[in-house]
Order: structure tokens, then sequence, then C-alpha cells
């Protein structure tokens, strides 16, 4: 009797060990052995808070397990510092300017072909299941996707027991998640492409347990007075931006976003789950970063600051050698070639992305500059940079005006968080860097005159799109 409960006290363990290692397999298998591809994007996570990334908490342990099985790029960088262009730019494989998504209310230049149209050409199966208010089809970012299920975020300030607004559901990681799963345990008919945009660590931040109790011991409101920072949609009127913040409060906020990174780390583990990555090829990012008041302010879509721009990613699966670790830089928007040079090398032209394959060999290539693009900043302003060889040259421009307002330069290896300019601009690196900077803001302001005023291709707003956009804090 006893052996018998030893034994089946060791199966339990066991179990337990096996569900809870880094193994990510399921039975589904295209019919015609073409590789599924799964894109998975994270809204506001930043690199230097994921397991992978360096970060102390254990906020991402189903990411850091696939980077464990497949490649991670210790310096990636977006393309914008806030969602629509930076998503845009991912399904694209082009620069803001180029595909014209760099306002709230602007969509892709109507000659822009999708990751999804591209995929759906090929004879792959595709759906998206969105949470993000630039879902919106208008925007163009659902372009080629089959089922595109889009849902934005109830907003946490409403009353007691009021009803949400018109067509708005609760979209968070749970949610999309199990739409996502039930989309993959469908029998394949074909190779698949599934696009998962989670939201969650986008301010407010909730309240998520039992993460947050195990970052932080105290409650994220401790006496009467303190800021909530899991309710507004305008986190630097919670705590005046640009005004000194008691490091208690400072601790709380970022505790309370790394409870949301790990809800949503959770949120991809059971994605994964239906995953076999041995006939599968998968894509784990962020759209952009965080301010977490380095510079006295919170949010994202300020300043394409490094906080804002460096992202985690991860690729995994078949044909990705194991537990590589790519210290050359690379842009997101090398995303789109990736994934089609991973679905089907051959019949298509890649756009300004090289494929990421490019690192799969023994022999790790050096990175050219690489660009950011933020043409209409939530602001008002126009900021683009450029990161060479450990150095970040950017310039802001008056949105109104177009007048040159700053020019500043940043050297990670002496300063990684941004924290002082480096004051020195005669330098060679710094002229050289300034030059490409100058050539590329050239080239894009050409490609966007090109494509006609962005006002031409404004989707109508309604209350209701207007409502969502304010509770996320891109509108005031």
């Amino acid at each position: 009797m006893r052996s018998r409960r030893g034994l089946l006290l060791l199966t339990l363990v066991l179990a337990v060990a096996w569900a809870s290692s880094d193994r990510f397999d399921a039975p589904a298998v295209a019919p015609d052995g073409r590789l599924d591809v799964v894109l998975i994007t994270v809204d506001c996570l930043r690199a230097d808070h994921t397991g992978c990334g360096g970060y102390g908490r254990d906020t991402t342990p189903v990411l850091d397990g696939l980077a464990r099985k497949g490649v991670c790029f210790e310096t990636a960088l977006a393309t914008c510092d806030w969602t629509l262009p930076s998503l845009a730019s991912i399904l694209s494989g082009l620069p803001p300017s180029r595909h014209g998504a760099v306002r709230t209310s602007a969509r892709l230049m109507p000659e822009v072909r999708t990751l999804a149209e591209c995929m759906q050409e090929r004879g792959y199966a595709t759906a998206g299941f969105v949470a993000s208010v630039f879902g919106d089809p208008d925007c163009g970012l659902g372009q080629g996707f089959s089922i595109f299920n889009v849902c934005i975020n109830i907003p946490r300030d409403l009353p007691a027991g009021a009803p949400p607004p018109s067509g708005v559901e609760d979209a968070n990681a749970a949610l999309v998640a199990d739409r996502a799963v039930r989309w993959l345990q469908a029998p394949p008919a074909g190779p698949r492409f599934l696009w998962v945009h989670f939201l969650d660590p986008h301010y407010p931040y909730a309240q998520r347990e039992p993460y947050f109790s195990q970052f932080h011991p105290s409650p994220a409101v401790e006496k009467a007075g303190d800021p909530d920072f899991r309710f507004g949609a305008m986190p630097n009127g919670v705590w005046p931006g640009g005004e000194p913040m008691p490091e208690r409060f400072r601790e709380t906020m970022i505790a309370l976003y790394d409870s949301e990174v790990r809800y949503t780390d959770e949120a991809i583990g059971r994605v994964l789950a239906q995953v076999d990555l041995a006939h599968t090829f998968v894509a784990i990012a962020a759209d952009h970063g965080e301010q977490l008041r380095e510079r006295g302010w919170i949010g994202h879509g300020l300043s394409c600051s490094r906080q804002e721009l460096h992202v985690p990613l991860v690729l995994a699966g078949a044909g990705v050698p194991q537990g590589r670790r790519v210290r050359t830089a690379v842009s997101l928007v090398d995303l789109y070639s990736t994934l089609l040079t991973a679905a089907d090398a051959s019949g298509f032209a890649p756009p300004d992305g090289a494929p990421l394959e490019r690192f799969f060999g023994s022999f790790e290539p050096e990175s050219g500059p690489i660009y950011s693009d933020d043409q209409v900043a939530h602001y008002g302003d126009r900021i683009y940079s450029v990161f060479e060889a450990g150095s970040r040259a950017a310039q802001r421009f008056d949105g109104s005006t177009g007048s040159l307002m700053q020019t500043s330069f940043y050297d990670w290896k002496s300063d990684p968080q941004e924290l002082s300019e480096a004051h020195d601009p005669g330098t060679v690196q710094q002229l050289e860097l300034l030059g490409k900077l100058d050539r590329w803001i050239g080239l894009m302001q050409t490609a966007l005159r090109a494509g006609g005023d962005p006002t031409g291709r404004d989707i109508r707003l309604g209350p209701g799109r207007l409502a969502q956009l304010r509770d996320l804090g891109y509108l005031r």
C-alpha cells in the first residue's frame, strides 16, 4: 500500500515538473508540412523588465524559457515609441514615414501590403487577436486576416457597476489568450499565421495578484492622498510629470507594472502550450517600451528614449538555433521579412528590413544604423533617432513649424539609461552619426510627402473611438 502511494506521489511530482518545464508542444501540425507562424506582441514591455533582458524580478519565466530554446536579441529597437506606427512597421516591414500610419487617426498607405496579406497569398490561414484601440480595421492592421478579433480595455475609472461603453469588452490577457487558444485548437486545414497582441502592461497598471504582493508587500495605496497608478488615463496627472517623486511611490508603480508583465507572460504561456515548436516559427516582441520616471515621466510616446525604444525580441521553433544570444542591434522592421522567410523564402521582395535568419549561422553579422521615426509624437513634436555602435543621436522638431528644436547624443556604454546627454558634439563619431540621421530625415520626409498628406487618409473618429483613445491617454 505504501509503495503504491509512493508511486502515485512520484507520478504527481513528475507531472508537475513536466508541466512547469520549458516544454511547449501540442499535436496540431499543418497537413502539407509547412511551418505555422506565430507572432506575439506585447504593449509597453521594456527589454530591461524581462528575465532574458537581465531583470532581477521573476516577471517573464515563459519568455525566458522560450529564449533558452531559441535566439534572444539583446538590443532590439522599435521603429517608434507608441503603438500604431510600431505595430504597422512590424506588419509592413516599413518605417512609419513609409507606411503612413503616423498619427492616432491615420491609416496605412493604400499600397502597403501587410504580413497577413502575404501569408494569405501563400495559402496560410490567418487570424489576429488584438487588444488595442489601434486594432480598429480602419487603421489597416487587419488587412489580410480572415479572422480579426479586436478587444478594447474597459476604462478602469468607470463608476462601480457602470456598464462599459458600447462595443467595448474587457481585453485582459486571459481573454485574448482564450480566443487565440480556441483558434489554435481547431484542426488545421493548412499552415497557419497567428498574431496575438496583449495590452496589459499599458498604463493604467492593474494590480495583478498574486504577483503584485510577491513583488511589493505593501498596499498599492498605503494612505489617503497617495497616488493610485491603477486608475486614470494620464499617468503624469496622477503624479505631475517632471516633479520629484518619493521613492516609495515609484516602487509601488513599478511593482504594479511588473505584475502586469508577469500576468501577460502567463497568458503567453497558455498560447505557447498549443504550439508544437518542431513545426512552428515563433516570434515574441514588444511594440515599444515605457518610461518609469527615469526622466521624470511615466508612459510612452514622449521622447523616443531608450526606455521607450529598447524592447525584447525572441525567436524560437523550427530552424532556430537554441540558446543563442545576439548582441548585434536589430530593428523590429526586420520581423516582416523574417516571418515571410520562415513561411516561404521565395516570391517576395523584402522591404526595408532584412531577415533575422542571418543570425542563425555561426557568424554574427555587424549592424548598420538602426532608425526610429516618430512623425507625430503624442505631444505634437516630431522625433527622429539613429543608433549605432552603442551611441544614439536624436533630433526633435516642432510639430507646427517644422523647425529644429533639439539635437541630443547618448552613449549607452557609459550611460545605459540615457539619464544625461553626451556633451561633446564635435567628435568625429557624433558628426558621422548626425550625418546619417540628417540623410535619413530627408528620406523620411520625402517618403511621407510622396504618400500624400496623412490627413487625407484620416479615418473618421466617432465618439466611441475618441473615448477609447482618451481612456488610454492618447488624447487630451
